[in-house]
């Protein structure tokens, strides 16, 4: 882990992990995202951090660490007019997720600023495009989970033969939650009581008979500013937009834009303030624990999502009929979609598995879902691909293969089994497929949205959904299938190329708390952080005698960088008072 100073009073204080600090970036090569527009899913508890040992009343600033790229220019910061949008955007999106799970304060960076958790920040070498060729950088990674449009811009694409309009394209606003009521006006189900989006009629021709077959296809971080870093990595989708109907002001609404907000979102068309799932690794104040979202008792299960699926109603409305299947490497993302499984309304157990990255196994829970006996021993690649070298990376374990294009090849070996092999449109009852292919996050995380290791992924991925639609069309008819394609979020640029900065979520609490330990008692005033939330003690704050008015506008002011880190710092009540 990076080590950062901290000067005070002329001694510098070490930190490891806490604070990372920003690099000066360049002005990107073609290729580059437009400036308009996991760490592992297992599961574990977090404790509030406390710190290094500093003065509360100080404020330090973090020596910016050497460039490692120093021949290149930031970009410019966002004008005045972009800010108060995207800010005026937040401010709805935290009102549609502020809930009993929420933060107590809603943060938003600055145009490439992130906070991160500490976990996925490493020193990693990869390649960007630089016309014919291609050029190093070094970097700590990409991130996403802001409101900036290269967060909140997602694809959105209907197709359907005869269901769906040729060629149309909208400017309409639309969003995730849109995607559950449109697919249960088509398949003649009742949309989940908690779903809140609209039927996106535009798209939609008079149809006899509801399709056989729902695929929901999403590329995990495969937002607009991916799609448009890389046009020529994508002739599948592209293809499926131009024979269908694409809603292209499609956004994230919600906070905050993260895996398991976003697929959630697509499978029960709530707002977070219903559904409960606030962040991919939140506080939970009634069990007194920062853990991830999607874990119980016996592993990753829905415990704590309060909405019910469209999986979940129409597996009840058809009396199991329906063969629902969903996959993902991350368990969040498969879950999210799916829903409760056996735990809803005593419906059978629908499949639904993530990747066991230690045993390169696909895995389910089976008290509540099931996964295909004839895939119990698919394992992944040792080595991919054969030489277990890709582009001066080695892939040559289980783990490894995730931050891969080989992940997308094994993910779409799986479906395509279970596309062969489960009873798929054999009846007059739709079924539902929910397909997340992982690969274009873990490996954007790792080398950065706009490498070609990045480029890499999304062809695979591109291929591997190509492969999959065109075994569906021959098992049930191009006629009878219906496919939506989006993403759960986008993904910023690296910090390094813009001029941008990370913040760790561990050093953001650190420093709250350190400013504010009044008592010097080294209790946590602040349990944890997340890329848009901040949940507080409420009784440490009263004992400190600290109101998150002042935290607020501590964050506010606070200039990790020499300027302002946070482009807007909301509390619960300014919310709520806005509702």
């Amino acid at each position: 882990m990076p080590r950062t100073s901290w000067v005070q009073g002329g001694q510098a204080l070490a930190l490891t992990g806490l604070l990372l600090a920003s690099t000066p970036g360049f002005d990107g090569p073609a290729g580059a995202v437009p400036a308009p527009g996991d760490k592992n899913d297992g599961g574990g508890e977090r404790k509030a951090p406390a710190g290094p040992d500093i003065r509360p009343d100080a404020s330090p600033d973090p020596k910016p660490k050497a460039d490692p790229n120093p021949d290149i220019k930031p970009k410019a910061d966002p004008v005045p007019e972009e800010a108060r949008r995207v800010t005026a955007a937040f401010r709805l999106a935290a009102q549609r997720s502020l809930g009993p799970r929420s933060g107590d304060l809603f943060v938003l960076p600055s145009k490439y600023h992130y906070i991160i958790d500490g976990s996925y920040i490493r020193e990693e070498h990869s390649a960007l495009p630089d016309g014919e060729a291609s050029r190093a950088i070094t970097h700590e990674g990409n991130h996403h989970g802001t409101f900036w449009d290269y967060d909140t811009r997602i694809p959105l694409v209907l197709w359907g033969p005869g269901r769906v309009r040729v060629g149309w394209r909208s400017r309409e606003a639309a969003t995730q939650q849109d995607i559950v009521p449109t697919l249960a006006q088509l398949i003649g189900a009742v949309a989940p009581e908690d779903a809140t989006g609209r039927v996106l009629k535009g798209a939609l021709l008079p149809a006899a008979t509801p399709p056989k077959v729902v695929l929901v296809l999403v590329f995990d971080q495969g937002g607009r500013s991916m799609l448009q870093a890389h046009p020529e990595a994508w002739p599948f989708i592209r293809r499926l937009r131009a024979e269908g109907s694409s809603f292209d002001e499609a956004r994230v609404s919600h906070l905050d834009p993260e895996t398991v907000v976003g697929h959630v979102a697509i499978g029960t068309g709530a707002w977070p303030a219903r559904h409960g799932i606030a962040a991919n690794t939140p506080h939970l104040r009634a069990m007194g624990v920062t853990r991830t979202a999607i874990l119980g008792p016996n592993g990753p299960e829905p415990m704590l999502l309060d909405s019910p699926s469209l999986a979940d109603v129409w597996l009840r409305e058809s009396q199991g009929r329906a063969v629902v299947i969903a996959q993902s490497m991350a368990d969040r993302a498969a879950i999210g979609m799916v829903g409760h499984g056996a735990q809803y309304a005593g419906n059978p157990k629908p499949i639904c598995q993530w990747y066991d990255e230690r045993r390169g196994l696909w895995t389910t829970l089976p008290e509540v879902y099931r996964r295909p006996d004839y895939l119990a021993d698919l394992r992944a690649p040792l080595r991919w691909p054969a030489t277990g070298d890709w582009r001066g990376h080695l892939v040559q374990t289980p783990v490894a293969l995730r931050m891969s294009p080989g992940a997308a090849a094994f993910d779409g070996l799986a479906m395509r089994e279970m596309v062969a092999r489960e009873p798929l449109g054999e009846d007059e009852v739709p079924d539902l497929i929910f397909w997340s292919i992982k690969a274009t996050d873990y490996v954007a995380h790792r080398y950065g949205l706009e490498s070609l290791e990045t480029r890499d992924a999304l062809r695979a991925a591109d291929e591997e959904a190509r492969k999959t639609v065109e075994a569906l069309v021959q098992r049930v008819g191009r006629e009878n299938l219906l496919i939506v394609f989006t993403a759960d979020h986008g993904g910023g640029p690296l910090p390094e190329r813009y001029g941008g900065a990370r913040l760790s979520c561990e050093g953001v609490a650190a420093w709250i708390n350190q400013r504010f330990d009044r008592r010097q008692n080294d209790r946590p005033v602040a349990l944890a952080v997340t890329s848009n939330q901040v949940f507080l003690d409420d009784g440490e704050c009263a004992a400190q005698g600290v109101t998150p008015d002042q935290v607020a506008e501590a964050l506010k002011a606070w200039k990790p960088f020499g300027k302002p880190f946070f482009e807007a710092v909301l509390t619960r009540a300014e919310v709520e008072a806005t509702r």
